[in-house]
């Protein structure tokens, strides 16, 4: 499935022997930039493009219980609340730094722009505050009948090791609890201190995810 952006979701069948006929149709999109899904899936069809510079990453998927969730005291040096309109501008900061940080994207201004807006319209946004300061941010990215994505997860690289990224996830771990969903993730392997925070959560691996980026577009 070939979103209008140029974003490619793949599920590939067992058997490589249409790649190249369907790799030969991608070509001639010329807006085509990323391919996510399965990473074995992914990897194929990238080796049978065969052109340009693409980036692979790696996730991992990771699973909970809501039952699970044992849930600490709140944190009184950080507030975290639910994100609304007046917090465009501090979320869009904050989403600008995790999508090149974490995912290596090279999204434009109003892309981001546009991604925070439909994040705020329809899926669950937690922001977290030191004073007037926003520190860091979380939401779902995706919501099912049983399971929430969780997604966008990003604290400030000064306020990191603090355990301001676990009262972060936690706020909502507890919204999705409270609507009876599970939470699901993707996280990079190298994001050991993050792991490390799902795992406390109640997390555990169940597969792995693919995503590969061409290097065409830039930042403005």
């Amino acid at each position: 499935m070939v979103d209008s952006d140029g974003v490619l979701c793949v599920l590939l069948p067992d058997s490589p022997r249409r790649d190249s006929e369907l790799a030969g149709r991608l070509r001639l999109r010329r807006d085509l930039y990323r391919i996510s899904g399965v990473e074995r899936d992914v990897r194929r069809l990238v080796a049978a493009l065969g052109e340009g510079e693409w980036q692979d990453q790696s996730y991992m998927l990771m699973r909970a219980r809501s039952v699970d969730i044992a849930f600490p005291p709140k944190d009184a040096r950080v507030a975290v609340r639910n994100a609304g309109p007046d917090d465009l501008d501090a979320l869009f900061s904050l989403q600008m730094a995790y999508e090149r940080e974490e995912l290596n994207l090279k999204s434009t201004r109003s892309e981001t722009a546009l991604k925070v807006q439909s994040l705020l319209e329809r899926q669950i946004v937690a922001i977290a505050f030191r004073g007037d300061e926003p520190i860091g941010k979380i939401n779902t990215n995706a919501r099912g009948y049983f399971y929430d994505q969780i997604g966008g997860f990003y604290v400030k690289p000064e306020y990191r090791s603090m355990g301001i990224g676990a009262a972060v996830l936690f706020y909502l771990l507890y919204r999705i609890k409270a609507e009876r969903r599970d939470p699901v993730l993707f996280v990079r392997h190298e994001n050991v201190p993050a792991i490390k925070v799902y795992r406390r959560a109640g997390f555990r691996p169940a597969g792995e995810y693919g995503m590969s980026t061409k290097g065409t577009r830039r930042l403005s």
